[in-house]
């Protein structure tokens, strides 16, 4: 083998490792789950113990999907959208399931995290925490 052609199929070898190594890194970002501290800061950072009350989470989630200690504690189920919005999981249903799909409630697919959230007895919020699922 010649020297010139040894020199184009290492640089074919090398184009190619380049394009597999760009193809593969960003589908494993695109589909990596957002960590605990990325929702705080982005699509939950309106919610301040102290400052936010029952009725704000329960007008911007819906019904909770869990209910304790006489509604002092209520938990969401919460996942990701495709284009990346987080939302209840019961939404994600609606979203993605066909018409007259009962496939029951084991059937979590796009759920990340419960949202777990402590109030007080006027109904403020006195602390939260996303617990990862599954």
């Amino acid at each position: 083998m010649t020297t010139l052609r040894r020199q184009k199929l290492a640089t074919v070898g090398r184009s190619i490792g380049v394009l597999l190594l760009l193809g593969i890194v960003p589908m494993g970002c695109c589909c990596s789950p957002p960590t605990v501290e990325e929702i705080s800061r982005g699509p939950l950072s309106f919610i301040q113990p102290g400052v936010v009350s029952k009725t704000d989470l329960l007008m911007r989630y819906g019904a909770p999907t869990g209910r304790y200690e006489e509604e002092k504690i209520l938990i969401w189920r919460l996942g990701r959208r495709p284009r990346g919005d987080i939302v209840p999981a019961t939404r994600i249903f609606l979203i993605h399931d066909p018409p007259g799909d009962d496939s029951g409630p084991d059937d979590w697919g796009g759920t990340l995290y419960d949202l777990v959230a402590v109030f007080d007895d006027r109904g403020l919020l006195r602390r939260y925490k996303l617990v990862p699922v599954g």
